[in-house]
């Protein structure tokens, strides 16, 4: 027989084979983000939608679709739970687009449409107008597969493109995802050739084509009638592989799943019902960093902002005494703006002082009672209301920016360095660094954005504003009021927020609204993205301590069978 010994050996051996088992099938499971269709969707009901959806596309804070009711001469917009839904009339319309058969993308100010000979339109989200874009000669649109001819689709960086039908490639068959870069915005948009995807398949796939839609690192087809959908890992210069390709339904409530896009503001997928007024979405899940992913340099000049009301009531402010710049936050925003002119008779504009501002932060409890400071407050008191209009805030993923000067957007340019990110607008620019608990600067994270943990505090470093004005600071999806911080008679400030305790991960907005030299209103709006750390670290140690319980079971077992094939020694 086996003695205690003996077991302990084979008790370990069968642990080893258990995370071996574990590594070796996880590493066949596509990562979630590859498979999300037929997770958890949720679907959607639009009201006022008259008929079918014909082709779908968003900006993360609406959907947009054609209906069957009015084809290509008009574009329906909703919110992502089916209420508030609009339509505009297109000036112009297309004559060549067959809309049932062509699928849209959304980027730089124009809703992208197609007809199956090549030609590529673009109608202006501000005018609602229809303009042909001209395609480079060498590289044109590509031909789709049955059903879905024209297949377009827009990536997170901006760039748009459309997919060819499959055909012979190697042993196999492959489709190639032709992408463009797109310059300018809405009617002075134009296109140039970027780069081809060569998606691989060992099979003919597919016969009934749905759509197509891609957040930037995964590319998703689907096909008709439930059948399955398939995803391949976006790979530049070399074969794009399929990485997931199950039989799920993509129906999911919808009579007739056929067309997708990709919200990239909040990481999830939309399909539409080309036989009813529904769409169903599915979970978030950020797909990490891929070629379709902006972490470089982003130039935005979007014109969406958010259609929240226009004011809300806010709980009554508490004054908190402003603390020191040595305090530990999270996140540092340095903002330069044009510098104040200096009057007559002065020999400079001063500097940026740390010992002048009262911070009025509405998102603080009453019961925590004031931040520590090492520096006395300043005795100026910053006015109080309970009522605040909230901003027109511009859509800004992780890791984007948009500045608006007096509610126009400002094109802004977007740069990674030495950990920090760097916007640049004009005359101004923003550096925004996340900091550790000593104040030191930490790195962003894999895609170059700032991750901040609920309860977090912000550092924010201003000059060349109005002088004695306030600035206000917000955080959205969910409007959640910052709080209020006045600026000195320099036009400078420095001052703390804190990131609400109960905030939802995920992706959020912070927006600054502040007053210029030049008496111009300026609102800065930055892509963050929220998570609680310690959350998220239950997840793998779970999954990892499984196959190990498993395995631990799995031993238990193993000596009255080895006990049948030993001898007592």
């Amino acid at each position: 027989m086996l003695n205690k010994k003996s077991k302990t050996p084979v008790v370990l051996a069968a642990i080893a084979l258990g995370v071996a088992i574990f590594s070796s099938t996880s590493s066949a499971i596509a990562p979630l983000a590859a498979r999300l269709i037929g997770v958890n969707n949720t679907v959607v009901t639009i009201q006022n939608f008259p008929g079918g959806m014909k082709g779908i596309a968003t900006d993360g804070t609406k959907v947009y679709a054609h209906s069957s009711d009015y084809g290509i001469s008009r574009i329906y917009e909703t919110n992502f739970d089916g209420t508030g839904t609009t339509f505009h009339d297109i000036t112009n319309p297309p004559s060549d687009v067959t809309f049932e058969q062509s699928n849209l993308a959304l980027s730089h100010g124009c809703i992208w449409t197609s007809s199956h000979s090549g030609n590529l339109y673009c109608i202006s989200t501000s005018t609602w107008t229809a303009n042909q874009v001209a395609v480079p000669n060498n590289r044109p649109l590509l031909g789709g597969s049955w059903w879905m001819y024209s297949n377009m689709t827009d990536l997170p960086d901006g760039r748009i493109g459309r997919i060819s039908e499959p055909y012979s490639y190697g042993s196999g068959y492959a489709s190639t995802f032709r992408v463009y870069n797109v310059t300018g915005s809405g009617a002075n948009a134009t296109v140039s050739w970027s780069e081809d995807f060569i998606l691989v398949d060992p099979e003919y796939w597919p016969g009934d084509d749905h759509g197509i839609a891609t957040d930037g690192v995964y590319l998703y087809r689907i096909q008709c009638c439930s059948s399955n959908y398939r995803v391949w890992s976006l790979t530049s210069g070399a074969d794009s592989p399929v990485v997931y390709n199950e039989v799920v339904a993509t129906e999911d409530g919808l009579s007739n799943a056929t067309y997708i896009t990709h919200d990239h503001v909040h990481s999830r997928y939309i399909v539409g019902d080309y036989d009813q007024g529904m769409f169903y979405y599915t979970a978030s899940q950020n797909p990490g960093a891929g070629p379709g992913v902006a972490t470089t340099t982003t130039t935005t000049t979007t014109t969406t902002t958010t259609t929240i009301p226009r004011t809300t009531t806010i709980a009554p402010t508490t004054t908190v005494p402003r603390t020191t710049t040595t305090l530990s936050a999270a996140l540092e925003i340095v903002l330069t703006a044009p510098a104040p002119t200096v009057p007559s008779g002065q020999a400079s504009v001063a500097t940026i002082p740390v010992t002048t501002s009262t911070l009025m932060n509405t998102a603080a409890s009453k019961s925590a009672g004031p931040t520590t400071s090492t520096v006395a407050p300043t005795t100026t008191p910053v006015p109080t209301s309970s009522t605040t209009t909230l901003p027109d805030v511009a859509t800004a993923a992780p890791g984007q920016a948009v500045v608006a000067i007096n509610g126009t957007p400002s094109p802004s340019e977007v740069t990674r360095v030495s950990n920090q990110i760097v916007i640049t607008s004009g005359s101004m620019k923003a550096t925004i660094g996340s900091l550790d608990d000593k104040g030191k600067a930490t790195s962003l994270d894999q895609n170059g954005n700032v991750v901040l943990r609920p309860g977090d505090r912000i550092r924010l470093r201003v000059s060349g504003l109005f002088p004695n004005s306030n600035i206000d600071a917000w955080i959205f999806s969910q409007p959640n009021h910052l709080g209020v911080a006045k600026v000195d008679a320099s036009g400078a400030v420095v001052t703390n927020f804190i990131v609400p305790k109960k905030i939802p991960n995920g992706p959020h907005r912070i927006a600054l609204v502040a007053k210029l030299v030049d008496d111009k209103k300026a609102t800065f709006t930055i892509g963050i993205r929220v998570s609680d750390f310690k959350k998220a670290l239950k997840v793998p140690v779970w999954l990892i301590a499984l196959p190990i319980a498993l395995a631990v079971g799995f031993a238990m077992f193993l000596p009255p069978a080895i006990r049948r094939r030993r001898k007592i020694i």
